[in-house]
């Protein structure tokens, strides 16, 4: 049992390899000092958890009980801002206006290929500041991103027989932990910003002049640049291919254990205390996942179904 238990702990980490390493839990009085290394104090209730040999070292019967949750993400809180300040901008009529006033003219020669592109500086208003910091952080978001729960909770128990002969400690606990993460992973070979003119709606063109079939969009730190594109870049290189073969990935993992500990302390009096301890424990885990493949255009409505399929 312990074997099978350590295989899928083994295995659920590597596909949680995306988002980060598991971190070593903590429960209970930790050490500040130690930087989060999760190293109980001598006189803790946890010295089950970390070091059975602790138990000992303050021989007295206690008991301790730890809950804890936290919270991690790369980018999508990031991008859930830019979803409502889109929003906002598009109700700000007068900073739009002002910025398609400003670019009318090369936005015109663009439009009817006479132009290769089209540059939109941060500088130029608080439309051109908002769509510049939305296309970094779609980029962003695009190379990399996560979000992560977990919950670390536990009792524990401590017990020192009072004899007239030292006998030890003994302790008993029960740990829970949960961790779950979730991610997309765009092909590094289709991450452009390429996009059919067609989807756009432009208005009617006078005879003869035609758009550019597609185009790309770029952003660098303070710009953000349109420029022409063509069918072979959009099937190689664009986020919105059929070619491209994306993934999205749901993972959960639960650990749980009841270990039982012993310790027995030998007292050198001023040379100081040694305690030996050891501990053997149940350790039962439930995994769960979910990958999705395909193109991005597939692969939403995939998404939607998946969470359709949970009741909040």
């Amino acid at each position: 049992m312990a074997i099978v238990s350590a295989k899928r702990v083994l295995l659920c980490a590597l596909a949680c390899g995306g988002l980060e390493g598991l971190e070593f839990g903590e429960m209970g009085d930790t050490s500040f000092g130690m930087g989060g290394a999760g190293v109980a104090l001598e006189n803790s209730s946890w010295g089950l958890y970390y070091n059975p040999a602790l138990l000992d070292i303050d021989s007295r019967t206690k008991f301790g009980y730890s809950f804890g949750a936290s919270a991690g993400q790369e980018n999508f809180l990031e991008m859930g801002l830019q979803m409502l300040k889109g929003s906002a901008l598009g109700n700000d009529a007068k900073s739009l206006n002002q910025l398609l006033r400003f670019h009318a003219e090369d936005m015109g020669r663009f439009i009817i290929g006479q132009s290769s592109s089209v540059t939109i500086n941060a500088n130029e208003g608080k439309a051109a500041q908002r769509l510049v910091e939305g296309a970094n952080i779609i980029q962003n978001f695009l190379k990399s991103n996560g979000i992560h729960l977990s919950s670390q909770n536990g009792f524990v128990l401590q017990i020192h027989p009072r004899r007239k002969w030292e006998i030890g400690t003994f302790g008993i606990g029960v740990f829970a932990s949960a961790f779950v993460g979730g991610s997309l992973l765009v092909n590094p070979k289709y991450n452009q910003i390429i996009i059919p003119t067609s989807i756009i709606g432009l208005p009617p063109l006078p005879p003869g002049v035609h758009a550019p079939p597609f185009i790309q969009i770029g952003a660098s730190k303070n710009s953000l640049t349109l420029s022409q594109s063509n069918q072979r870049d959009f099937y190689n290189s664009s986020l919105l291919s059929p070619n491209a073969k994306n993934a999205a990935a749901i993972r959960g993992l639960a650990i749980g254990s009841v270990p039982f500990g012993y310790a027995y302390g030998f007292d050198f009096n001023k040379a100081g205390k040694l305690s030996v301890g050891v501990a053997l424990r149940y350790l039962y885990t439930l995994s769960y996942g979910v990958g999705l493949a395909g193109d991005l255009q597939s692969l939403i409505p995939q998404i939607k179904g998946l969470l359709s399929n949970f009741n909040f």
